[in-house]
């Protein structure tokens, strides 16, 4: 069952930081991952030129007319929902379940598997609970849940948390890229073009 309370990480930081100074696990929210397309790119260039995340292959940046943009993926609005007959609860799912793939890849030097079992560590039940929301057909955002369903399974607070968690920890030192001055012109593109990326079942509006 997925869980319905704020994960324990955020918890345990509220309360004393320091002890996660040297955490294995780091995570940025989707704002961060949309406005530096450098840093996605070379996170998927280390994945082998890819990521996968809720049944597709994500391989680019470029917002608007290109399939498999992470873009599309990080900075969608209402705009996006209703253009496509789907839910804002869809899209935001959607939104971080790509952050989640994003922050395991990165903290796994190109593999989320690895990446996640170093998160487990921080904060245990991550793993069940991303593969539950994220991964594959069947996953919740790739089974045309409607929004009364997704929010029930609570997977948007669950990741948003996680992804908000561990801000203040480093990916590894591979990555030349992860503070790179904002770039958010993709993300300006993506917020409201009416786009998502194709191959995906969605959820209905209401």
């Amino acid at each position: 069952m997925l869980r319905r309370v704020l994960i324990a990480a955020v918890t345990v930081l509220a309360i004393a930081p320091a002890c996660y100074a040297q955490a294995t696990c780091a995570t940025r929210p989707s704002g961060d991952w949309g406005n530096n397309p450098l840093f996605t790119t070379e996170v998927m260039a280390s994945a082998g030129g890819g990521i996968s995340s809720c049944g597709i292959f994500l391989s680019t940046t470029i917002a608007s007319s290109f399939q498999g943009s992470t873009s599309e993926d990080l900075c969608s609005n209402g705009n996006d929902a209703k253009a496509n007959n789907t839910s804002t609860q869809q899209l935001n799912l959607i939104q971080q379940c790509t952050t989640a793939t994003l922050n395991l890849t990165a903290t796994g030097s190109g593999s989320a598997g690895l990446g996640a079992s170093a998160c487990e560590a921080v904060d245990p039940g991550i793993t069940a609970a991303y593969s539950a929301c994220c991964v594959g057909a069947g996953s919740v955002c790739d089974s045309g849940r409607t929004p009364a369903d997704i929010n029930a399974t609570s997977c948007v607070e669950i990741l948003d948390a996680f992804n908000n968690a561990l801000t203040f920890a480093a990916f590894p030192s591979s990555y030349v890229s992860a503070g790179a001055k904002s770039q958010n012109s993709q993300c300006k593109i993506a917020n409201g073009d009416g786009l998502v990326n194709a191959g995906r079942i969605l959820g209905p509006a209401k």
